[in-house]
């Protein structure tokens, strides 16, 4: 079964053996503050109802410029990808399209380097989201190892409605969930979180 198909945190449990417990993920990190095409980008797509129609336009309106924005300002020291493929295991059911893959790389047309952050896009559930994105993130993690015979010991993910962002860090086979959430409309703090998370790993 894909990515998908993870619905809830037992399944996860019982079919890949991963733990979740809840606690305060960052402590006080400092506020990156937004360029000012990202905050015209913003405030035309959230003025504009198309960018809350649904998932992908969510995506394409919201969440794509924020992780432009944080591609930029790190002269692109780290890939973006929208819509890849990442082949974990098969026989697990990781497999399958992630919306947004960061990965150590310099940006190229296919997927390449050990992925180290997934952002999963939701349309008003955060919590339908979390399993999907740690069974990717954990997906990843495979990936890593069989594709770039490389092991990352921690992969953060996030799970967004845009206006929402919900952030996990996966340690193994133990799963850390954010037990705060980070909003659109205090994005220099979001961008302190994401900008927290490309620093651990570039």
């Amino acid at each position: 079964m894909p990515y998908s198909q993870y619905t809830n945190l037992q399944t996860l449990r019982q079919k890949l053996g991963i733990t979740t417990q809840f606690g305060k993920l960052f402590t006080k990190l400092p506020d990156i503050q937004p360029s000012d095409w990202l905050l015209q980008t913003i405030e035309r797509n959230t003025q504009n109802r198309t960018a809350y129609f649904n998932e992908k336009s969510r995506s394409e309106g919201i969440v794509f410029p924020i992780l432009s924005e944080l591609q930029y300002q790190y002269k692109f020291k780290f890939a973006l990808y929208s819509g890849a493929l990442i082949e974990g295991d098969k026989d697990l059911g990781l497999n399958g399209e992630c919306d947004f893959v960061l990965s150590q790389a310099q940006q190229s047309i296919e997927l390449e380097r050990p992925v180290f952050c997934i952002i999963e896009a939701k349309d008003n559930d955060i919590e339908l989201g979390i399993p999907q994105c740690i069974a990717q993130l954990y997906g990843a993690n495979l990936y890593n190892e069989k594709a770039e015979n490389f092991h990352l010991p921690v992969m953060y993910g996030a799970v967004t409605t845009g206006t929402e962002w919900n952030f996990l860090k996966l340690t193994e086979k133990e799963v850390f969930i954010d037990n705060n959430l980070y909003y659109l409309n205090n994005l220099p703090q979001l961008l302190g979180v994401m900008s927290h998370v490309i620093n651990s790993f570039i």
